[in-house]
């Protein structure tokens, strides 16, 4: 029973930290695009 409950909790874990560096990956790509812009004027 308790072998389940850790799995659950496993999988939860991972979606949140693929979620975690997902956002963290499109706020990198935002800025360097938002910099990117700012120096090319």
């Amino acid at each position: 029973m308790m072998q389940a409950k850790k799995i659950k909790y496993d999988v939860i874990g991972l979606t949140e930290t693929r979620r975690h560096h997902l956002l963290h990956a499109a706020y990198d790509f935002g800025e360097e695009l938002f910099l990117g812009t700012r120096d090319s004027r």
